[in-house]
């Protein structure tokens, strides 16, 4: 996990200074919704957390993301 971040780290000032290209794509934000939750859907479940999704009407339907990055 710490290299995770130190990773992250470098790569944003590496961004930052022009050293590394971001290839950015539209990513629906539903589906990224949906592939977080199921990321987590057992450790809720295990918990009995009650997990809501509610998504403004005023969000875009896409971002524009690195999705190489955003992982």
């Amino acid at each position: 996990m710490q290299e995770k971040l130190i990773d992250d780290i470098l790569d944003s000032v590496k961004i930052t200074f022009g050293k590394i290209s971001l290839y950015l794509a539209p990513v629906s934000i539903s589906k990224l919704m949906s592939e977080i939750y199921e990321m987590f859907k057992y450790k809720i479940n295990a918990k009995t957390i009650k997990f809501t999704l509610n998504v403004d009407n005023d969000i875009p339907e896409y971002l524009l993301i690195d999705e190489k990055r955003f992982s």
